[in-house]
Parts: structure tokens; C-alpha cells; sequence
């Protein structure tokens, strides 16, 4: 085969393959225009067009919030309601009472409800006095739990909503419940005044705001929590650990009230027997405290004010 031949075969050979190739390009740039573009992935339309909450979840985080924080004696938010009752009378009405569940937080799961297996939150969490004295010791049959503990000392405690809790769609599926909270404590009515028939009862108040940003289900249930604020145990019972703080001194820096009403009868004794270790909340024996509300007791003729008229009020 002469030099020439070969030389044309592999022209030859050459075109087919440069034909070949041009064609499958061509082939690929059509297939390139027809062929559809994939879909970026979708949001689901829920999250596409923002998760308005209905009446209903709001109404439901306002009462899970409620559910939450209120607990104990509900004191009216003006304490001067309750002026110039009997002994017995108030004693009745400030019992804290001896149980508290989570049951009442209704339709919750995740991290709105409170975790089971922690052994250290809650009220009732075993109380320290088992663990010093033994679970089998009358410490600790007195007081196996934290709620049973506080009540052996404090006759009566309560944490209540005096702003909200007012509820704020954010849009994006959570909600924000907002509010202030007023605790309330009273210890017993050792030392207190006596004078006239009557006896001083001055329970410390504290208020604190307080802030939530929620999730609710469609079908009510309250799947996620965070809490926004910091705040005392007693303003979260349900998820806090009750021996942070004592329950006297859990109010420290927040704002403060007290506000002594004027109850007819003998200063009682309330029959507590709780640990000589525990702070209580001390009663005014006399005038001396210029941040004790005696209004009430100047307004019944009771006392007269001592120090001029600035006496009183806070």
C-alpha cells in the first residue's frame, strides 16, 4: 500500500470520527434545551407561607403559661382585699396546698414538658432531709419531697399572675407568652404585732417578669418550650430545682411589696414543725420598718402613724 493510501484512509477515519463526535454533541445540546430543569427541593407550604397562629393556639399557649407558673395561694393582686378578715378565716384562704402536677400543663410533649427521669426538679423531688436522715427517718416522712418541705416551714406560699400572660404570634411557628408574676410568702405569726383585737400579718411579695416562646400544635398540644428569662425557682416549679435558693431569699433583687393587713383576733400558731436550718419570712413586732405598708392599720384607727404621714406607704 503506497504513502498515499494510508494517508487518505486516516483522512478518511479521521472525518468519520469528527462527524461521530459533532453529533453527539449535537444530540447533547438538544437534549440540554428540552429537557426540564430539576426543582430546587419545596418548603412545605406551611413553613412557606408562615405559620399564623390560630385563636385557639394562642388561647392555648395563654393557658399552658398559666398553667406553668400559677401555682399555690392566688392572693388578689390588691392584698388589701383581704383586710380585716378572721384568724380563721385567712388561715384558710393561705394554706399552700400539698400537691402539685405537672398533669396540669394538659396537651405537652418534648421539651414543654418537664423531664421525668430528673430526679432534681420539680416539687416533688426528694427532699434533702431523706438524704441526710434516710428515707426511712421521720425527717423524712414528714417531708419526703420539696413541696412537703417548704409547706412544713412556710404556712403559706404562692406564685400568681398579676400582668398576663398576654400571647404574640411570631409567625414562624412559635409563639411568645409574656407576663409578671407576684410571689407571695408568709412563714407563721411569731413576734408579730398584737394590739386591739387585732394581729399583724405581713406576707413578703415579689414580683418578676416572666417569658416563654412556645410552639402549639394544630390539636392544642404544646410541643417545645424555651424559657427567655431567668427567674426564681418559684417562678418556674415545674422545671427548676426548689433548693437553688430558700424560698425566703429566692426574691432577692426583684421588686418587693409588704403590706401589713389587720386581722381580727389572737395571733395564732400554726403548728409548723419545720428544719431550724430553713429562713422564715420574720413578722413586724412594732413600726420600726419604714418598708412595711401600715396604711391599713392607720385607716381602722389601729395605730396612729409614727414619723408623719410619709408612714404610710411604700
Amino acid at each position: 500500500m503506497t504513502m498515499r493510501n494510508i494517508g487518505r484512509i486516516l483522512i478518511g477515519a479521521s472525518t468519520a470520527i469528527a462527524v461521530a463526535v459533532a453529533a453527539v454533541i449535537g444530540v447533547g445540546a438538544w437534549r440540554s434545551a428540552h429537557t426540564p430543569t430539576p426543582e430546587a427541593p419545596q418548603t412545605s407550604m406551611s413553613t412557606a407561607a408562615g405559620l399564623d397562629a390560630s385563636q385557639s393556639q394562642l388561647d392555648r399557649a395563654v393557658e399552658y403559661e398559666t398553667a406553668l407558673r400559677q401555682w399555690g395561694v392566688q392572693y388578689p393582686k390588691d392584698l388589701k382585699e383581704w383586710a380585716d378578715l378572721s384568724t380563721e378565716d385567712l388561715l384558710n384562704r393561705t394554706r399552700t396546698p400539698d400537691t402539685l402536677d405537672a398533669s396540669v400543663l394538659g396537651k405537652a410533649t418534648g421539651s414543654a414538658l418537664p423531664d421525668s427521669k430528673d430526679a432534681k426538679i420539680g416539687p416533688h423531688s426528694k427532699s434533702d432531709l431523706c438524704k441526710d436522715w434516710g428515707d426511712d427517718s421521720w425527717q423524712c416522712q414528714e417531708s419526703p419531697d420539696m413541696l412537703a418541705y417548704e409547706r412544713n416551714n412556710h404556712w403559706s406560699m404562692g406564685a400568681t399572675f398579676i400582668e398576663g400572660p398576654t400571647a404574640k404570634d411570631n409567625g414562624d411557628g412559635t409563639i411568645d407568652v409574656t407576663g409578671t408574676l407576684r410571689w407571695t410568702i408568709w412563714s407563721d405569726a411569731r413576734d408579730t404585732l398584737s394590739q386591739e383585737g387585732h394581729w399583724a400579718f405581713a406576707p413578703v411579695q415579689h414580683d418578676v417578669p416572666v417569658s416563654d416562646r412556645l410552639k402549639v400544635e394544630a390539636d392544642g398540644t404544646v410541643s417545645y418550650r424555651k424559657d427567655l428569662k431567668a427567674q426564681p425557682w418559684w417562678a418556674d416549679p415545674f422545671f427548676s430545682d426548689w433548693r437553688d435558693q430558700s424560698a425566703t431569699s429566692a426574691g432577692a433583687g426583684l421588686t418587693r411589696t409588704r403590706i401589713v393587713l389587720p386581722v381580727k383576733g389572737d395571733a395564732p400558731d400554726v403548728g409548723l414543725n419545720g428544719d431550724a436550718d430553713e429562713p422564715v419570712v420574720k413578722n413586724p413586732a412594732d413600726q420600726g420598718d419604714p418598708d412595711i405598708d401600715w396604711s391599713l392599720w392607720y385607716d381602722e384607727g389601729l395605730l396612729l402613724p409614727s414619723g408623719g404621714e410619709e408612714r404610710q406607704g411604700l
